[in-house]
């Protein structure tokens, strides 16, 4: 990933080593607000440090579903802490699903 002024592009590398040497410069595609949103949302699930919720409302315009936090809370998949959502060891399992169930 990377962020050129405003914007942030995904790049893709070439596949075989002597095309990417080759290349002087990367193909890259602009992200949209939401690719950036759902990047966020699948990396910030797993590191220890939990996913920050007020960035998820910044980021998706609304709030996590209460709904599915505290099906993930009493299914011991996550744990709250202020504002900071974090995976148990059995959550981070399930990471991707989970990251799937709080996309908006």
């Amino acid at each position: 990933r990377l962020t050129l002024g405003e914007a942030r592009y995904a790049t893709q590398a070439a596949r075989r080593p002597n095309d990417y040497i080759a290349a002087l410069t990367p193909e890259t595609t602009p992200l949209t607000q939401n690719d950036t949103a759902l990047e966020f949302l699948a990396m910030g699930l797993r590191p220890n440090r939990g996913l920050d919720l007020n960035r998820y409302q910044t980021l998706f315009n609304q709030p996590a579903s209460p709904i599915v936090i505290e099906h993930l809370i009493s299914n011991e998949l996550a744990v709250q802490s202020d504002q900071k959502l974090s995976l148990t060891q059995n959550g981070r399992l399930l990471a991707d699903r989970i990251a799937a169930e709080l996309t908006p």
